[in-house]
């Protein structure tokens, strides 16, 4: 808790008092977040006296902790059981989720507005995920997309989570094949190739980039011998044109089925908007998925 919440030295001082006051018993998040939440709310309390007596009523820094804790509530992660969740928070059980083939599974941070605490919310579900697979309980054939990856290796200000999901990604893309026994493919996309590590980029056995600039897509040379001509031709193609490296050899071009969807906008949807242009299959009765 004193990690995940506190970020500067006056939240770490309120934390380290908390749990004194606890005589450093381990406190679950929903105690620690009602434990606050009786302290802003009633200055009668035995929580807020107790703080009290330490002098730690300032309102702003409880008030901080206090929406952090809440955020972390909320993301459902940091439940035992699906008894102590409020009806209006989501439970998370990977086990339950992804036990049945056949199904993609979304896990999306963008509510929450704190970067901290969406930090936090990936490692948590990437950490529940090695140990899910790890305790062997599990055999379903999985693929994980790690959206904007080279988002966690591009931060100016690093912080212990952010290593720690640098320290997952890479866990899974080392052992993925082995781990627990399921096979795993990890789908992963950036921007800028430049801003993963080698170290990362090489555990993927197969690259496909769109029009990348030379200066980027330089850095597809470890996995291929291209010639530089047509890096340069990666730089300019349009929409739906690509090139494919895998196995030690590159393929360009490659044609994609082009996808000029507003993902700015809040309210679009992008399968509305492609079953517009193609067409909708309805595949319910269908043995495709079987297949």
């Amino acid at each position: 808790l004193k990690n995940f919440i506190a970020i500067n030295d006056v939240q770490r001082n309120y934390m380290d008092t908390f749990f004194e006051m606890h005589a450093d018993q381990k406190i679950p998040l929903k105690y620690f977040f009602d434990f606050l939440r009786k302290a802003t709310h009633d200055h009668y309390s035995r929580e807020y006296l107790g703080l009290k007596d330490f002098g730690l009523t300032n309102y702003g820094t409880l008030s901080t902790l206090m929406k952090r804790a809440l955020w972390l509530l909320r993301s459902g992660l940091f439940y035992e059981d699906r008894a102590e969740v409020p009806s209006k928070f989501k439970y998370i059980n990977l086990e339950e989720d992804v036990s049945k083939g056949g199904r993609i599974i979304s896990y999306s941070t963008y509510l929450i507005e704190d970067d901290h605490i969406r930090q936090i919310c990936i490692y948590m579900l990437l950490k529940k995920f090695i140990q899910l697979l790890a305790s062997r309980k599990l055999q379903t054939p999985m693929c994980i997309y790690i959206r904007e990856g080279g988002d966690f290796y591009n931060q100016k200000e690093e912080t212990p989570y952010l290593f720690g999901i640098q320290r997952m990604i890479e866990t899974i893309t080392r052992k993925g094949r082995s781990i627990g026994g399921s096979e795993i493919m990890v789908v992963l996309d950036t921007q800028y190739p430049n801003d993963l590590p080698d170290s990362l980029l090489n555990g993927f056995n197969k690259i496909v980039a769109f029009r990348t600039t030379t200066t980027e897509s330089k850095k597809f040379l470890r996995k291929a011998d291209i010639p530089f001509n047509f890096l340069q031709k990666l730089s300019a193609v349009d929409v739906g044109i690509g090139m494919v490296i895998s196995g030690g050899e590159f393929r360009y071009p490659i044609t994609t089925l082009p996808c000029l969807h507003k993902k700015a906008e809040a309210e679009f949807d992008v399968f509305s908007y492609l079953g517009s242009k193609f067409g909708f299959e309805d595949y319910t009765k269908s043995g495709y998925l079987e297949l």
